[in-house]
């Protein structure tokens, strides 16, 4: 095969990587709709710092492995995430963000 050849057979898988994203990206989205998790609950923190502390969720989402947004990742979803801002001792939201993950493969959804 020639350069050129090679360039062209490189482009094209490139391509069909880039169609695959796009629609792990939608069906991502899709499965975010049946997200347990929802804005405004209050929730105990179970990741990886403030612990056992309560949150106040602003954003719900599906996530991977190392916690970022699936639909922006395009990687094997494994968890709803919810975060959202640690509530202090006297109620109010502190600046400190938690997370909250619940498995895709033990939820009841």
């Amino acid at each position: 095969m020639t350069k050129s050849e090679l360039m062209d057979v490189i482009n094209s898988e490139l391509a069909a990587i880039e169609e695959s994203k796009s629609r792990i990206k939608k069906h991502a989205a899709k499965l975010n709709e049946i997200n347990p998790l929802s804005l405004g609950q209050e929730l105990v923190v179970n990741g990886y710092s403030h612990s056992g502390k309560t949150i106040v969720v602003d954003k719900v989402f599906v996530s991977d492995r190392q916690g970022k947004d699936v639909t922006v990742t395009a990687n094997m979803p494994v968890n709803f995430t919810a975060t959202g801002y640690v509530k202090r001792v006297d109620g109010t939201l502190g600046s400190f963000t938690g997370v909250h993950n619940v498995s895709i493969e033990e939820s009841k959804s």
